[in-house]
């Protein structure tokens, strides 16, 4: 009797020790997690709170098979999240994986932000799945007061998620469960959005003024706007190692009939480049849902495309690439283009990277153009200047330094000045077609090219400017417009984004009135520049002409950062919290006219309102 109860006893204890193992790695991964995430605040309440829901997780069944399995698909969870996290500056959410079909074509990008300590979260399932093949891990008959436990946890966490204390909202929005839960509802439900009044049509006026000289300066002209791959404007106008990056722009910049903006941003949703295009074109957000132009490409739009063509005009959109991605070739005659020419259209005499080679790509859409039914709106959007970067040497326009070989920043470098060089290659095509004098060329960025969380960027960046790399930077891309044979030259420095194109051009080309529903603002006559950022930054988060404004990653003001565009030192966050909830206000708005496909609704309200104020 006495042997066989020291050998329980015995058995008993090794149990508690292999026990002890597991419960160890269920405390440590969530550590581990919320360090790779770069999550700071509240991390003890955090680490706590998950490590404990992991625990209970595994008390709720009887079979403890299932809790592994379970397990394992949190921690592919987990991995999926600090890469995106990576890239993207937050959790991963459903509607994001609602682009995973693109994932072969970016899969070079996936694999750089990939760190080897990522995969470190799937070092304790060996040691786990040991330990239940060898005790069974039973932790006790009765499985209902954890599962209590358990649901209780997770629900206050998810209440928190929507708590007027800063603190618990701060917990609900970061903590890994009752994240990934609150996207779910959200996605499926709505739980926890607030419900957002339509804006009316934005002020356009034409007053008598300064301003009054450029207004319809480029009435009639063919409309030319090309769409740069990762254009960012810190390259504009500098050297590196005394050798000009960006010769063929900063010679346009200098040019008499050029306007550069050179506090411009990117605003871009889901969609990354498709984004940036749709944002320019409509003056309204790319989703934040999924890429725009497969959930709406059934929406009416009443953008650039189709005001320029009630205006006479032709309209034809151009790009290298496959009409499929994006969704481009479904998406284009909605927003009102006649043509559409992919890359079934170029003969791929040189390539790189994605497809056609720029110069190439260029000089063959001059062609094109030389058949275009004038006056015509043409959109180019440029391919060579795509991540990682690398060029082949006898594309290689600068000489790199030894420390700057073989990295993204010397790569984008090269890249960027290949860039400049082709887009020489297309102004000379246009003035050998006789289509430069009598156009409107627009040139911007889609957006960053170097993001800051992608290896050693932020402190090469930092060197290079001389100033902290911070987010305004790396979302400060170039708008240059320039008019052939027109006598200004002006630098204008006001904070402004890709949501103030349509309303600045249609300035530029004369239209009396804006009647379509639009977010942004005409540049050339705004007061005060403002931008409201997203995908890149929290909600809330925005860029004025002194102030920039990154709203935490767990949705608390008081919890952000602000501090100077021009020095990049810290800024108080008084005063600021109102242009926090304009900016979180105008991207849920923008969402909503996408959702309810309300832009003619809005449009014949605000026109009925208009004739009875006349009347």
């Amino acid at each position: 009797m006495d042997t066989y109860y020291s050998e329980q006893s015995k058995v008993t204890s090794a149990d508690l020790l292999w026990k002890g193992a597991v419960i160890g790695c269920l405390i440590i991964k969530p550590f581990m997690f919320y360090g790779l995430m770069d999550i700071r605040i509240n991390l003890l309440f955090l680490w706590a709170s998950t490590a404990l829901i992991l625990v209970l997780l595994f008390g709720c069944f009887k079979n403890a098979w299932i809790p592994y399995v379970l397990y394992g698909v949190l921690s592919l969870l987990m991995f999926l999240d600090v890469t995106f996290n990576a890239y993207f500056n937050s959790y991963l959410s459903i509607n994001d994986a609602g682009s995973i079909r693109f994932l072969p074509e970016v899969l070079d990008m996936v694999s750089e932000v990939i760190r080897p300590e990522f995969w470190l979260l799937f070092i304790d399932l060996p040691l786990i799945a040991f330990v239940l093949a060898k005790t069974g891990f039973n932790w006790n008959r009765r499985k209902w007061p954890q599962a209590v436990l358990l649901t209780w946890v997770i629900s206050f966490l998810l209440l928190g998620s929507v708590s007027l204390s800063s603190s618990l909202r701060s917990a609900g929005n970061l903590e890994f469960f009752s994240a990934h839960i609150k996207d779910m509802l959200q996605s499926t439900t709505g739980f926890g959005k607030q419900d957002i009044e339509l804006l009316g049509t934005f002020h356009y006026s034409i007053d008598k003024g300064r301003q009054d000289e450029l207004f319809g300066i480029a009435k009639g002209r063919d409309l030319i706007v090309i769409q740069v791959e990762s254009l960012q404007d810190f390259v504009i106008d500098r050297e590196y190692e005394a050798q000009e990056i960006t010769p063929v722009l900063n010679s346009l910049i200098r040019e008499r009939g050029t306007l550069y903006f050179d506090h411009y941003y990117m605003q871009i949703g889901a969609g990354n480049t498709s984004d940036a295009e749709f944002a320019t074109n409509n003056s309204i957000y790319g989703s934040e849902k999924s890429y725009t132009y497969d959930l709406y490409k059934n929406n009416s739009f009443r953008g650039l495309p189709i005001l320029l063509k009630e205006a006479g005009y032709s309209t034809v959109a151009m790009h290298g690439y496959e009409g499929g991605f994006w969704n481009r070739c479904e998406m284009y005659p909605s927003l009102g283009f006649d043509t559409f020419i992919d890359c079934e259209g170029y003969e791929p005499t040189a390539t790189h990277g994605w497809g056609i080679l720029d110069e190439e790509f260029y000089l063959q859409s001059v062609e094109y153009l030389k058949k275009q039914s004038r006056p015509f709106y043409s959109f180019m959007i440029s391919l060579s200047n795509h991540t990682p970067f690398e060029m082949e040497k006898k594309y290689c326009r600068l000489k790199l330094s030894k420390e700057h070989r073989n990295t993204r920043f010397g790569n984008y470098l090269n890249s960027t000045a290949y860039t400049d060089y082709a887009i020489g290659v297309l102004l000379d095509a246009l003035k050998e077609a006789g289509l430069y004098e009598n156009s409107i060329i627009a040139i911007y960025g889609d957006h960053f090219g170097l993001t800051i969380k992608d290896g050693n960027n932020e402190e090469l960046m930092t060197e290079f400017l001389g100033k902290p790399y911070c987010f305004d930077e790396m979302a400060n891309v170039p708008l240059i417009i320039h008019i052939p044979r027109e006598i200004i030259n002006e630098r204008v420095s006001i904070a402004g984004g890709q949501l103030d194109f349509m309303p600045t051009m249609a300035y530029l080309m004369g239209f009396e009135n804006l009647d379509t529903v639009y977010l942004g603002q005409n540049l050339i006559k705004a007061e005060e520049g403002f931008v409201a950022q997203n995908r890149y930054a929290p909600l809330g988060s925005f860029i004025t002409n002194e102030i920039a404004f990154l709203m935490s990653s767990d949705n608390v003001f008081e919890n952000g950062k602000a501090w100077f565009v021009e020095t990049g030192e810290e800024a108080p966050l008084d005063g600021l919290v109102h242009l926090a909830d304009r900016s979180a206000a105008l991207i849920a708005v923008s969402e909503k006219y996408l959702e309810e496909d309300s832009i003619y609704g809005t449009l014949r309200a605000n026109t009925a309102e208009e004739a009875g104020r006349r009347e």
